[in-house]
Order: structure tokens, then sequence, then C-alpha cells
């Protein structure tokens, strides 16, 4: 081979060589640029998910409050409008990655964009989330302390409205008393459906059987009439006299009933004996105790033994 020629081979190599190394470093780097990239598109994609996770938790409180907030309806429709705009916003937002995914597509197509201009708009649309989510942020802070003080307000409203119930159902319950009084039917109509329950809470007792105003004769023929048996599944007999009027005499009568009805129908049980009134007072209460006598009456919106 002449020298020229050989000279010329020989720095066509050099030069292709020096092209392979250039071209290997440039590959290099730009899967350097690219891994680095796939690193904070991971970063984000975490930070995303935590966002959701977020997101997903506020529904489920939403979820609770709006079974709790079923009767506040027509208030809600506001919030179902601002959730609404979120939604709107989230929608955007979602338009935004896809237009994102469709660059990156793009991006792979057209090897003349340089990958630093790639980065610039990576580094802007970066930004842009950021910003996004700092405002998203922000409107659902002030969104909660919205809802936080809209909820304290249905609380109080529901203490009031409890209170005022509990006052009316007390005034209820006593004008029915009073006629119940009058008309003669305060044992059927207010002592006879309480007492089991009120029984039940005092002594822990079911009642099995019930009988209201029994009339039954002695051996000589002599009619006695009871206000309420109850008979208990303690094998008890839980006697019940009522008079519409609470005095020393009437809750003193109690214990004369108690002998008869032992005398004529359980000679062999154990007999309770109750005075009951709708409203009794606390002295009555008191000399029916030192008598070995419970007393049943109403307490706020229920029939109970006072003592």
């Amino acid at each position: 081979m002449e020298p020229a020629i050989e000279t010329r081979v020989t720095k066509l190599e050099e030069v292709l060589a020096e092209f392979v190394t250039y071209t290997t470093a440039t590959i290099q780097e730009i899967r350097d640029e690219v891994k680095e990239f796939k690193d904070e598109m991971l970063a984000f994609k975490n930070e995303m998910k935590a966002f959701k996770d977020e997101m997903l938790e506020f529904k489920n409180e939403m979820k609770a409050f709006k079974d709790e907030m079923l009767e506040f309806k027509n208030e809600m429709k506001a919030f179902k409008d601002e959730m609404l705009e979120f939604k709107n916003e989230m929608k955007a937002f979602k338009d935004e990655i896809l237009v994102f995914k469709t660059g990156v597509e793009e991006y792979k197509e057209r090897s003349e964009l340089s990958m630093e201009k790639f980065k610039e708009e990576m580094l802007a649309f970066k930004k842009g989330v950021e910003e996004y989510k700092e405002r998203s942020e922000l409107s659902m802070e002030k969104f909660k302390e919205e809802m936080l003080a809209f909820r304290k307000g249905v609380e109080e409203y529901k203490e009031r409205s409890e209170l005022e119930m509990k006052k009316f159902k007390e005034e209820l319950n006593r004008k029915w008393g009073e006629l119940a009084r009058k008309m003669g039917t305060i044992v059927e109509d207010i002592i006879a459906p309480g007492a089991p329950d009120a029984i039940y809470r005092k002594f822990g007792v079911e009642i099995l059987d019930l009988m209201v105003r029994r009339k039954v004769k002695d051996k000589n023929r002599n009619t006695e009439e009871f206000d309420l048996i109850m008979i208990g599944e303690d094998d008890k007999v839980y006697l019940v006299e009522v008079k519409s009027t609470p005095t020393v005499e009437a809750v003193l009568g109690v214990i004369n009933k108690v002998t008869r009805l032992k005398e004529i129908l359980y000679p062999d049980r154990e007999i309770v004996p109750i005075f009951g009134s709708l409203y009794v007072s606390d002295d009555i209460v008191n000399f029916a105790t030192k008598n070995s006598i419970y007393v049943l009456g109403m307490k706020g919106e229920y029939l109970e033994v006072l003592n």
C-alpha cells in the first residue's frame, strides 16, 4: 500500500474512533438524563399517590358525614356544587397528565427534540403541578374549616331540638296524665303500659303476666278489686295500687291491699307493695320508703320506680 493511502486510512480510523467515542459518551449522557427524569417522575408519582390517598380518606369521611346529614339534604346542595367543581378541577388535572403523556410519546418519536428543552418543559410542568397542589390544599383546608363550623352548628341545633323535644314530651305526659285522671283511666292508659319496663329497670325482672283492675271474691263472697297485679319471672307478685292524688293515707292503703291479696290469691308467694301515681312529692316518697313501700311515678319522660 502506498504511504499516502495508508496515512489517509490511519486518519480515517482515528476520526472514526473519535466519532464512536463521542457517540458512546453522548448516548451515555442521554441515558443518565433519562434515568434522572424517570427518578423524578417516580417521585412525582409517589407524591400523587399520597395525595390520592388523602383524597380517598377524605371521601370516606364525607360518606359517613353524608349519612348523618341526610336530613340536611337541602343545606348540603352547596357542598355538592363545591365537590362538583373540585371534580372538574381533578378532571382538568387528569387532562394535563394525558397531555403530558402524549408529549412524552411525541418526544420519543421526535429525536431532534433536545433533552435540555424537554427538561425545561418538564420543570415548568412540575412547577405548575406544585402550584396546583398548593391551591388545592389551601382550598381543601378552608373547606374542612367551613364543614367543621357547619357540623358544630348542626350539633348545637340537634341539642336544642332534643332539649325542646324532651320538654315537649314531659308537658305532653303531664297533660295526658291530667286527662287520664279526669277520665279515671290512669291505670289502663299510663301505669299499666309503663310498669313492666319500670320494674325491669329497677329490679332486673321480666314481667310474665299482667292483670289490670282484677276483681276477685273472697270465701265470704266479698269482692275485692286490685288496680294492677304483675307476676315476675322471679315468682314474686308485684302489686300496684294507684291513686290520682298521692297522700299518706293512700300509701298506707297499699299495706291493706297486700294483706287482702295474700289472703285471697297468693298465700304462698312474696308480694312486693307498690304505690302508683303520676307525680309524687319527695315527702310522700320518703314516707313510703320508711314503710317499705315502693313508689311508681313519672320521672322525666318515663314511668320509674322512684325509691
